[in-house]
């Protein structure tokens, strides 16, 4: 405790003070008997619990946190469509995207964390959307089997895949996507695990309109990526793009990435 409040000045003078107090309000909330009970007002008329977790206390510091997943996710899904969000973590994108989607549509989160997986749950209950919203504690990849997650990063968004942690189921996007005609839209967030997860998923691309997707070397190298593979499965099948300037992505092998992309179907 004594470790946190020493950070405390550092961290006024770099966020601010009023940032810093929210934050700090919501961290406390997060870790009494309120925490998974209580919320917050989030996109439009939607609500998230208090829930020890990062991306929580952001946000209801600063609700413009997501302020460009946001405008991306009102530009590409509509009432009805079916969403898929890989790598979900607290579920701010699941939420966001089942407002949109609504009750005629079809929201999957996938979530290794079984901390994260109760999170998205609990944000799924105040929010009324378990009808058409469901939460699966598995991670995506190439093969079914089991993985182990680091969950023992100092920013919690950002758990990975790696040789020790969390054991955890593993599976393919396509086993669970057979009976989906058209998917409208799926968000990619695997911290490096990207081109697993792609592996696993060649049918369900195929069948998908628009694809939301991070390109960072940092993370893809840690998992001994070659970026280019990468690039080329995403090719086959999308025109890609840069999320927020629209202008049009070609990989340059000598650039370090760490960039969100969106992709349009070629099929579809």
């Amino acid at each position: 405790m004594l470790k946190r409040l020493s950070r405390i000045p550092r961290v006024i003078r770099r966020d601010g003070l009023w940032y810093t107090i929210k934050r700090s309000i919501a961290w406390f909330i997060s870790h009494t008997p309120l925490a998974y009970h209580a919320s917050f007002l989030y996109y439009q008329d939607t609500r998230l619990v208090f829930a020890p977790s990062m991306l929580t206390y952001r946000i209801f510091a600063d609700r413009k946190t997501r302020s460009g997943d946001i405008k991306a996710m009102e530009e590409n899904i509509k009432t009805g469509d079916i969403v898929i969000d890989i790598g979900a973590n607290a579920g701010t994108f699941t939420i966001i995207a089942s407002k949109l989607a609504g009750h005629s549509g079809r929201v999957m989160a996938f979530e290794p964390s079984p901390k994260f997986s109760k999170i998205i749950q609990s944000n799924i209950n105040v929010n009324k959307f378990n009808d058409f919203v469901t939460v699966h504690q598995v991670a995506m990849g190439a093969t079914p089997g089991t993985v182990y997650l680091n969950e023992m990063v100092a920013d919690d968004t950002t758990n990975y895949v790696s040789g020790s942690g969390t054991s955890v189921p593993q599976a393919t996007l396509d086993s669970f996507t057979k009976n989906i005609d058209v998917i409208d839209l799926i968000k990619i967030d695997a911290e490096g695990s990207e081109l697993e997860v792609l592996k696993g998923a060649e049918e369900s691309l195929c069948k998908t309109r628009i694809l939301l997707f991070e390109i960072c070397n940092k993370t893809l190298n840690r998992n001994r990526v070659n970026v280019e593979e990468l690039y080329q499965m995403l090719i086959k099948n999308f025109n890609l793009y840069y999320k927020h300037g629209k202008a049009p992505f070609i990989l340059d092998p000598k650039e370090d990435y760490n960039t969100d992309l969106i992709g349009y179907s070629k099929h579809i």
